[in-house]
């Protein structure tokens, strides 16, 4: 509805991202996609995967599939391994994405590895281990960022929680923000229809997030920042 304002960068956006520099820094010709097929994100990220992929002129090998909550994925891996690919295209939430990248390490897929949104999460660094490192992924949020409004985000995080903050407890900070500045300026706490107008003005909101407007649909405008994971760690992708 016309109320409705997105503040997280659609996949659709950060897959590219992640699968372009990758592409270009691996020299990758020929891909391999798993990805959940009962799960709406998993298989919208499955098909943005699949277009880029299709645009950049690489070689679809093959898709396979599983489900949301499986934790065997040796047969669909070791096909995969079979076929020998440049890289492994992985979309899913990241308890089955982080078991996924350690099952195909231990069978022996050392290619690279590209995740969707679901892998931005450092949990897939507790579940997958060392199996995760190289791991490449777009996110609009970095706990690592070299920035004090993020490094303050970070630390206060860490204090009430006990962890490091993920891509989504950053926007849900920045979005609680992003309403009260609108809410200030609008000097009207009750009004609907002003709260909607400062909105759809957003414009360079500079958060924990990065820098953030809104377009015309409401949808974000922003630019996803490329990671690996190196030594345990999320750090930008060179």
């Amino acid at each position: 509805g016309p109320y409705v304002f997105r503040n997280s960068l659609p996949e659709s956006v950060a897959i590219p991202a992640a699968m372009k520099v990758a592409v270009e820094k691996y020299g990758i010709k020929k891909v391999a996609f798993i990805y959940s097929n009962n799960n709406d994100f998993a298989v919208s990220g499955f098909k943005t995967m699949k277009e880029t992929a299709k645009e950049m002129g690489l070689t679809h090998l093959t898709e396979e599939t599983f489900a949301d909550g499986d934790v065997d994925f040796s047969a669909q891996l070791t096909k995969i391994k079979g076929l020998n690919p440049d890289a492994l295209l992985v979309s899913a939430l990241y308890k089955e994405g982080s078991l996924i990248v350690k099952k195909a390490r231990e069978l022996g897929i050392d290619v690279p590895i590209i995740g969707g949104n679901g892998f931005n999460n450092p949990q897939v660094i507790e579940i997958a281990g060392t199996a995760a490192e190289g791991l490449v992924v777009a996110t609009p949020f970095s706990p690592e960022r070299k920035d004090e409004k993020v490094q303050n985000f970070v630390k206060s995080f860490e204090a009430k929680y006990g962890s490091k903050p993920d891509q989504f407890a950053a926007q849900a900070y920045d979005g609680l923000y992003i309403i009260a500045q609108s809410l200030l300026k609008t000097g009207k706490g009750e009004d609907r229809e002003a709260l909607r107008e400062e909105l759809a003005k957003l414009k360079d909101f500079e958060g924990v997030s990065g820098k953030l407007s809104f377009d015309e649909k409401r949808n974000p405008i922003g630019e996803p920042v490329v990671v690996t994971i190196k030594d345990g760690k999320f750090v930008p992708f060179e």
